[in-house]
Parts: C-alpha cells; sequence; structure tokens
C-alpha cells in the first residue's frame, strides 16, 4: 500500500520526502488540506498548480497548491501546502434570485454558471432537498451560497476528489467502508478514553424576584377552613 503525488498530471512520488505526506480530510462543508515537503526539486512548483494524491491506486485526494515555501535554503527543501477543491468553486461569485426553485436546481444552475468559466464541476450526488419561495446570492462565493442552503434545510455538503459536489441530509450519505475490531482498522490502534468529564448529577437552576402590583382578594371564612390561596 503506497501514496502516489501527481503534480500538473506528472508523477513525483520518487521527489516527496519520505513520511512528510500528510492530509487532513475534514467533516463536510469544511476545507480539506495537507502538505508534504520536496528536496531538490527537478521542476518548477507554483502556487496553483494541480494536485492529487493516489493510494493503492485510487484517487484519495485532489485540489490546487496553495503555498510554496523554503525551509532549507541549503539543501533547498520546500515545504509545499495545498487544498480541495473549493478553491476554484470560489473563484466565481454569484448574484442572483431564484424563485420557486428546489435546493438541486439552484445548485445546478450556479454550478453551471461556474462550468461557463472553464471549470468542470459536476452535481452527481445533489440531492432534491425542499422548494425555496425566494432566494437571494448578492456576490457571494459559491460556497457561501451552498452553505446557506444547507444552513436553512439543515443538510451538509462537500466537494469530492473528482470536483463532484455531494447535497445531502443528514445520515443520508454513508461512510465508504465499515470499521470493526476486525476489519478496516490498524492492529491494536483502538483507543477507548472513559471519562467523567462530561457528567453532571446536579443541576441548578437560577431565577429571581420581582415585585409585582399590589393587589386585594376577599374570601368568605367558614369557620373550618385554615388554608386560602
Amino acid at each position: 500500500m503506497m501514496f502516489e503525488v501527481f503534480i500538473n498530471s506528472v508523477d513525483r512520488t520518487s521527489e516527496v520526502q519520505r513520511d512528510t505526506l500528510q492530509i487532513t480530510d475534514v467533516l463536510t462543508s469544511q476545507v480539506d488540506y495537507g502538505n508534504f515537503r520536496i528536496k531538490d526539486p527537478s521542476f518548477t512548483i507554483n502556487k496553483g498548480d494541480e494536485i492529487s494524491i493516489n493510494y493503492d491506486s485510487n484517487l484519495e485526494f485532489a485540489g490546487r497548491i496553495t503555498d510554496v515555501r523554503i525551509i532549507d535554503s541549503v539543501f533547498r527543501v520546500y515545504e509545499i501546502e495545498f487544498q480541495d477543491w473549493s478553491i476554484d468553486l470560489d473563484r466565481v461569485k454569484i448574484a442572483k434570485v431564484y424563485r420557486n426553485n428546489t435546493a438541486k436546481e439552484i445548485i445546478e444552475d450556479m454550478v453551471s454558471t461556474i462550468n461557463a468559466e472553464g471549470y468542470s464541476f459536476t452535481t452527481n450526488n445533489v440531492q432534491v432537498g425542499l422548494q425555496f419561495d425566494k432566494v437571494v446570492f448578492n456576490y457571494m462565493e459559491v460556497s457561501k451560497c451552498i452553505q446557506q442552503l444547507a444552513d436553512t434545510l439543515n443538510w451538509h455538503w462537500y466537494i469530492d476528489a473528482s470536483k463532484d459536489i455531494h447535497f445531502f441530509g443528514k445520515g443520508q450519505e454513508v461512510a465508504p467502508f465499515n470499521i470493526t475490531s476486525t476489519t478496516g482498522a490498524i492492529r491494536n490502534s483502538i483507543e477507548i478514553d472513559d471519562s467523567f468529564s462530561e457528567l453532571r448529577n446536579k443541576v441548578i437552576v437560577r431565577g429571581g424576584e420581582f415585585e409585582a402590583t399590589a393587589r386585594t382578594e376577599r374570601f368568605v371564612a367558614d369557620g373550618e377552613a385554615t388554608l386560602y390561596n
């Protein structure tokens, strides 16, 4: 099992320093990012270059290089940082009013606007969602537009390595693999932290008093009752 690193579709795996490649794959709409180091590269590395990373010949990550820094000028060691395709998604801003459209129709229209600028996003995994009476986007990045729709519906979304947008209700997308004690997990890597840090056995409710308007009530006694409301 191994990683392969491609920059502008050229295999640069052999030039990446061993054990420096890191990828942070975060939840849903948050940006995925990563970094690695490369020593004395045989090619020029520029911000904006496309990067893709395979794991066992399967596409694991894709996006663009966002930062190139020299960390050792003597041995020409570079630190390369990159992030997912959301960087391309936000190069076009949306200024449009949508009326009586579903979330899917809105996202598909925005993606067609982006693709008209030369990009190649798809919406194969965008679910329909509710129909909106009116949605207004005032020169907003596409990611923020989609996030606004997701927040309204209490849904999730993200872009995968193949530039396909996923927009779905909570619990409607499943993980691509299962993890049990015997499969899917690295042997002896499971750790269980049994903590009482979130346990509470007493709840204190704080309140207050205020002086109300005085009032008078009259009761007719019957010679027996001793308590009155």
